[in-house]
Order: C-alpha cells, then sequence, then structure tokens
C-alpha cells in the first residue's frame, strides 16, 4: 500500500505551523529568522529518506524544526573568522586605511595562493563552515577542505608580504 502524498494546502498548513512553533520551547527564533527556520525544516522533510511506515507528517515536520532549530543556534555561536589574522591592530586604523589593508590583503591571497583560498577566506569571515562553502560554490568537499589548508599555511607568508608592503 503506497503512502498518500501530502497536498499542498498540507504542506501549507505545515509550514505556518513550523513558522509559530519557531518561537516555542527552549530554543526561541528571533521573528525574522523564524520562517527561514520553518523553511529549512521544510527542506529537511522534502530531504528524508522513504520509509514505508512514516510517522505522521506533523511529527515529522516538528523533529525537521527541532533539528533546524539546532542548526540555527550552532551557525549564530559558530565563531566568525577574521579573512586572515594578518592585519593586526584594525580598530587602531581608520576605515579608509583598513580597506585599503583589506584589499592589499585579497590581492596577495590571489597572488600568492589562489581564488579558492580567497573564495574561502571570504565565507569563513562571515562564519560558513567547508561544507556550506562547497554547497554554495558547487565545489566538493575536498576542495573547500584544501583551499582552507592552503590558505592557513600560506598565513605566515603573506602575513610578512603585507607587513613588507
Amino acid at each position: 500500500m503506497a503512502i498518500p502524498e501530502p497536498t499542498p494546502d498540507e504542506l501549507k498548513a505545515l509550514t505556518e505551523r513550523l513558522t509559530r512553533a519557531a518561537a516555542t520551547g527552549e530554543i526561541s527564533i528571533p521573528r525574522a529568522d523564524r520562517e527561514d527556520v520553518a523553511q529549512e525544516a521544510m527542506l529537511r522533510l522534502v530531504r528524508e529518506r522513504p520509509n514505508p511506515t512514516p510517522p505522521p507528517l506533523v511529527a515529522r515536520g516538528l523533529r525537521a524544526l527541532s533539528l533546524a532549530k539546532i542548526d540555527y543556534v550552532r551557525r549564530k555561536n559558530r565563531a566568525k573568522e577574521p579573512v586572515l589574522e594578518v592585519i593586526e591592530n584594525v580598530e587602531d586604523l581608520s576605515r579608509e586605511d583598513a580597506e585599503m589593508r583589506l584589499v592589499e590583503l585579497r590581492q596577495s591571497i590571489c597572488r600568492d595562493v589562489d581564488a579558492d583560498a580567497l573564495a574561502v577566506a571570504e565565507a569563513r569571515a562571515v562564519g560558513m563552515t567547508e561544507a556550506e562553502i562547497a554547497r554554495q560554490d558547487g565545489w566538493t568537499s575536498e576542495r573547500a577542505h584544501s583551499a582552507k589548508r592552503r590558505l592557513r599555511r600560506a598565513q605566515p607568508r603573506l602575513r610578512r608580504s603585507l607587513l613588507d608592503d
């Protein structure tokens, strides 16, 4: 016996319920992010493995929401890495000088490492993980990890290059 697919109305009602539920429980999501977290939970539902006897749709949705809320908190708590720890005392620089140093840093990364390393540095600066970088840029996880490793190994050389300029 085939399991009936949920109707569009059932999915819409579930999405609305998950959006409301995002504000409740131990992990309360800020109003501005509730719909995004509910949509992430819906994506989890779509991607889940087929099960010949699945639990009710609402139960699966609430479980997916719980996982999406945990992921949300992890992303928010993840320390945002500086592009590289090669620009010291940035707070002492004027805005123009800091922007110029950032341009120099980007040029140094492209010149001394590669464009992949620059993409990783910029993505890590906004708190993205290697998996998120790979997914966003259409890379394999190995490519993202390799670029991050090259960037990390190049830090002393980049630091010297920026100090010499």
